[in-house]
């Protein structure tokens, strides 16, 4: 009777684990994954190397400041610069979704 009643419940598992496999949609392609991780891989350095570009103009114009004024200028154009690469990174993001995805 125990076997009986094990075999049962193995056997509804078993299908359960089936119908539930069935109901998944199929994932995507690995290539497809791969060449989507290579371009975020490399939006993300390419987003790093401007920060620390903009980063770097911002060192120069400081060492070079004589003054609050020039300090402040400096800061003013760091913040517009920064302000720019977000805007810019946003739009290449935007542009990955999957047309599905966009409003």
């Amino acid at each position: 009777m125990n076997k009986l009643l094990a075999g049962l419940i193995v056997g509804f598992f078993a299908v359960s684990v089936n119908a539930i496999a069935a109901d998944t949609p199929p994932k995507a392609d690995g290539g497809k994954q791969q060449e989507m991780f290579t371009k975020m891989k490399q939006m993300h350095v390419d987003g790093i190397q401007s920060r620390i570009a903009v980063l770097q103009t911002a060192l120069s114009c400081v060492n070079a400041a004589t003054g609050h004024d020039q300090m402040k200028q400096c800061n003013e154009q760091e913040h517009k610069a920064m302000e720019s690469l977000h805007e810019k990174q946003k739009a290449a993001m935007e542009s990955m979704r999957p047309e599905a995805g966009k409003k």
